[in-house]
């Protein structure tokens, strides 16, 4: 149970808190992680889910990756950690509704099958 989607850092106190305690002396605004952004916002239940299930995706990837034969078999596994490894320090989740998530969605649900000239689709 988190304090609520965002809600947090509206909160006055909270970003001057924020500011004074990180040493930066300025309003913070964000946690600039979205990992910590998610455990403020939903709660370590929410984490877990999200972790869940974007381990469930890495794992998918993985094997598209290995069991392929063509660059596009890796693409979603780069495409995936790049997401991953950039979220540790910018929020990539709830701050850009853009094309990452379009991305990480499609990564998510991408079919396990592979996709080769050989094989129909």
């Amino acid at each position: 149970f988190g304090y609520g989607l965002e809600t947090l850092w509206y909160l006055r106190l909270f970003q001057v808190w924020a500011g004074k305690t990180s040493g930066w002396g300025i309003i913070a605004v964000n946690g600039h992680s979205g990992y910590m952004d998610m455990l403020i916002y939903l709660g370590v239940g929410g984490l877990t889910i999200l972790c869940a299930a974007l381990a469930q995706g890495f794992v998918r990837t993985l094997k598209r990756a290995l069991s392929g034969r063509t660059w596009l078999d890796f693409f979603p596994l780069f495409v995936l950690v790049y997401i991953l490894v950039t979220n540790i320090t910018i929020s990539y989740f709830l701050e850009f509704e853009t094309f990452h998530w379009l991305v990480l969605v499609t990564l998510l649900f991408l079919p396990s099958v592979i996709l080769s000239e050989k094989k129909p689709a």
